[in-house]
C-alpha cells in the first residue's frame, strides 16, 4: 500500500465484525487415512484444509464439553489470529 492508501485506513471508522469468534478443535489426518464418522462430532462448518505432505487439517468448531483428546487437539481462537489455525 502507499502511504496515501495508509494513510486513507486511519480515517474510516471500523465496526466490530458481525461473525462471532469460536474456539476449535483440530486434528491432523495423515495422507489416506480412513477417520471414523463417529470420531468427528457433527457439524456443518467443519474446514478440511490439505496440507502440502497429503494430509489434511480439519478444524471444527468448540463450544466446550468433552472431546477425544486422541483425536483433537484444542484451539483457542482468542489466542491466536485466525492465520494460526
Amino acid at each position: 500500500m502507499t502511504s496515501e492508501e495508509l494513510d486513507e485506513l486511519a480515517v474510516l471508522a471500523w465496526m466490530p465484525s458481525r461473525i462471532p469468534i469460536v474456539d476449535a478443535l483440530a486434528a491432523l489426518v495423515p495422507k489416506d487415512a480412513e477417520v471414523a464418522k463417529e470420531r468427528i462430532p457433527p457439524s456443518h462448518e467443519q474446514r478440511w484444509y490439505p496440507q502440502d505432505d497429503g494430509s489434511l487439517r480439519l478444524l471444527i468448531p468448540y463450544y466446550g464439553g468433552p472431546f477425544d483428546s486422541a483425536f483433537f487437539f484444542s484451539y483457542s481462537a482468542r489466542r491466536l489470529g485466525s492465520h494460526d489455525l
